[in-house]
């Protein structure tokens, strides 16, 4: 265990666990929705001021329509939903990220894509101003982002290539354009914050790695994997084995390494989110309805129960509230030391569609 530590925190200083043991336990608030009157954001052609973070704003929901952003006010012990925000006029699919500070909207007619800035004023004569990302093309079929946000890959199947932007949001480009392999498309992608790492899935279950803009080359893995998430500003991965039951570290994936190191053993979680740069992983089984924090600091791992159906995770805007439900809104924060306190949320999402 020692020597398992030391490569561990000599890597990343996240965390290792062989047990699940009960360390110093992570504070939890998880909010209850209720509807309220919050004064929107301006929509793209709204004589009003710009509003967009009058008040604590957690996150954004998507409506069912995707024609609008419903904002997430208030602490997460007192959460309501807000007034939608009327997407930018023109524009199609709207993409949010992890930390949701920004959105990606694709543009009208061939193709291409937008940055919408939300934690931020940029409004010209009451119109969102949108910053286009110059050299992508296409219309996107598939978009991941990395555990920040900082970077998106984007796969277009007309263009039969994954397009990686980085930068985002505030001076985007696009740094590589990966051809699409001869086997087919992704139906996943993952990458990591600086752009440089690109890991892929597809139906028939192999994984294929893009280092620096090269094409994609398919792994020799024994592993099954149900999820997959780089760690914030590494190379190094997690993998949620299926077929072993075990969350997995893989050091700086794109080079030859030693055997992964095992963070917990006979669990299986569907979906992982990394908070606070790196210091804290979430890991949700959807299916079992069973919830691990994971502390960099202490090495511990923190099984917290479940009062309200979760179903995604999904990071907010201050990087360590999760939305682990949208209907209805389940909001859980994630805090330092001492004592674990767990409120859920019974209410639906009054009124509003959201998906």
């Amino acid at each position: 265990m020692g020597s398992q530590r030391t490569r561990l925190a000599l890597a990343f200083s996240l965390i290792c666990v062989t047990t699940f043991a009960q360390g110093p336990q992570i504070a939890l608030q998880a909010g209850r929705i209720s509807s309220g009157s919050v004064q929107p954001r301006t929509s793209s052609k709204s004589t009003k001021p710009d509003v967009a973070i009058a008040g604590p704003t957690l996150g954004y929901l998507l409506d069912a329509s995707g024609s609008s952003l419903i904002p997430i006010r208030g602490v997460a012990s007192a959460t309501s939903l807000g007034e939608p925000i009327t997407k930018p006029n023109g524009t199609g699919q709207i993409f949010l990220p992890p930390r949701q500070h920004y959105a990606l909207a694709e543009l009208p007619g061939s193709g291409g894509l937008a940055v919408w800035h939300l934690a931020r004023l940029h409004v010209v004569a009451a119109s969102d101003i949108l910053d286009v990302i110059s050299g992508f093309t296409g219309k996107p079929d598939l978009t991941a982002f990395s555990p920040t946000g900082r970077s998106a890959a984007i796969y277009s199947a007309s263009e039969e290539r994954i397009q990686v932007v980085v930068g985002l949001p505030g001076n985007p480009s696009v740094l590589a354009k990966i051809p699409q392999p001869s086997f087919g498309g992704p139906s996943r992608i993952f990458l990591s914050d600086d752009g440089h790492l690109i890991l892929t899935t597809n139906t028939n279950g192999q994984v294929s790695l893009s280092v620096d803009g090269a094409p994609l080359h398919t792994l020799a893995w024994t592993y099954s994997p149900m999820t997959l998430s780089f760690v914030s500003n590494t190379h190094n991965l997690l993998v949620s084995d299926g077929r072993q039951k075990q969350l997995l570290l893989i050091q700086n994936v794109e080079a030859p390494n030693g055997p992964p190191v095992v963070l917990g053993s006979d669990i299986q979680p569907d979906h992982l989110a990394v908070c606070n740069d790196g210091a804290t992983i979430a890991a949700l089984d959807a299916k079992s309805q069973k919830l691990w924090v994971m502390d960099a600091k202490s090495l511990a791992v923190t099984n917290v129960p479940i009062a309200q159906q979760a179903d995604e995770m999904v990071t907010l805007r201050d990087g360590h509230m999760l939305l682990l439900s949208a209907s209805p809104v389940f909001v859980m924060k994630l805090a330092d030391p001492v004592a674990l306190a767990l409120t859920t949320s019974t209410q639906p999402n009054a009124g509003l569609n959201v998906r």
